[in-house]
């Protein structure tokens, strides 16, 4: 490695804690100065209206179920193990430029948002949550982040799906998913297949 130079993996947690920061951040300074406020943003559509969200998660506040502690922490920590791997097998499997783009991008957005998640248990008891869209749901930062990290994902698998058609029969069955997932694991899920 040549000095002067930030290491890759140093820059990504360093863009990640750069997200998480200003979750929380935008967060204390709702808290502290705008809490009891309620502004139209867009006319039937989008309000700033801060709330505390004690659901923990977002399929809990829709189902209107509490979500314990230890329950919500099983969960985070699962869903980035997953995302994880997902990411490495992703990575195995990029073909170019902007599907490791797309890959690092789901990565990074994915565990920003859980962090944010994390932290929000930790400090918050639950989530700041400030925009509410059309009296659906109120949401805050770190759910962007995790709907980012679902349309990267789905960005990535659009771009590998229009390199693998443009391939021929025979390299389509080299690609086949089931046999290239035992050569991932068999390589002991590295992230490039160098």
């Amino acid at each position: 490695m040549k000095t002067g130079r930030v290491p890759r993996l140093l820059k990504r947690i360093i863009i990640g804690a750069g997200l998480i920061s200003a979750d929380q951040l935008l967060k204390l300074w709702i808290f502290r100065f705008f809490r009891n406020s309620n502004v139209v943003l867009i006319p039937q559509v989008l309000r700033f209206h801060p709330v505390q969200n004690k659901n923990l998660n977002w399929i809990a506040s829709v189902a209107d179920y509490k979500t314990t502690v230890i329950q919500m922490a099983v969960l985070q920590a699962a869903a980035v193990i997953l995302a994880l791997l997902a990411y490495r097998y992703l990575a195995y499997c990029s073909g170019g430029r902007w599907e490791r783009l797309l890959s690092k991008l789901f990565i990074l957005f994915f565990v920003a948002g859980i962090c944010g998640s994390t932290l929000d248990v930790m400090l918050w008891g639950g989530s700041l949550d400030f925009i509410r869209l059309f009296n659906w749901f109120t949401f805050d930062v770190k759910d962007i982040y995790l709907s980012a990290s679902v349309l990267f994902l789905i960005l990535y698998s659009l771009a590998y799906l229009k390199r693998y058609y443009r391939l021929d029969s025979q390299q389509r069955k080299q690609l086949k998913n089931l046999q290239r997932i035992r050569q991932w694991i068999k390589a002991g899920f590295p992230v490039s297949q160098k």
